[in-house]
C-alpha cells in the first residue's frame, strides 16, 4: 500500500472550540475547507480529484452546500462537490477519506 500523507478533521466542533454557536451542518462546511487545502497543496503532484469516502460519511457530504447528487445528468452515479471533486463511496469501516494522495481522518464521528 502506498504511503499517504495524513490530516484530520473533527466532526464535533465543541471538542475544538467553545465559540461555535452554529448547527452541525454549518460546521460540516469546514470540511470543504479541508478539501480545498488538500487540493491546493497537492494539485501540482496529482490530477486525481476523486475522493474515496466510507459510506458512513455520506450524510456529512450530503449536508454540504455544494454537494451535487442527482441535480444533473449522471450526478447520482457520479456525486461530486462543487463539480470539482468527485466522490466515490466505498464499503469500509475506516474513519479515513482518501483524497489526492492524502488521508483525511474524521475524528469524533458517532461519539
Amino acid at each position: 500500500m502506498k504511503d499517504l500523507l495524513k490530516k484530520t478533521w473533527n466532526y464535533n466542533p465543541n471538542s475544538i472550540t467553545s465559540n461555535f454557536a452554529g448547527l452541525q451542518r454549518d460546521w460540516n462546511q469546514t470540511l470543504v475547507t479541508k478539501f480545498n487545502q488538500i487540493h491546493a497543496e497537492r494539485s501540482e503532484f496529482t490530477l486525481e480529484r476523486t475522493m474515496k469516502v466510507p459510506v458512513k460519511f455520506k450524510p456529512i457530504l450530503e449536508s454540504l452546500f455544494f454537494y451535487n447528487n442527482g441535480e444533473y445528468p449522471n450526478a447520482e452515479e457520479h456525486p461530486n462537490i462543487d463539480h470539482r471533486f468527485g466522490v466515490e463511496y466505498i464499503d469500509s469501516d475506516s474513519n479515513v477519506i482518501e483524497f489526492m494522495g492524502e488521508e483525511l481522518e474524521i475524528l469524533n464521528f458517532g461519539n
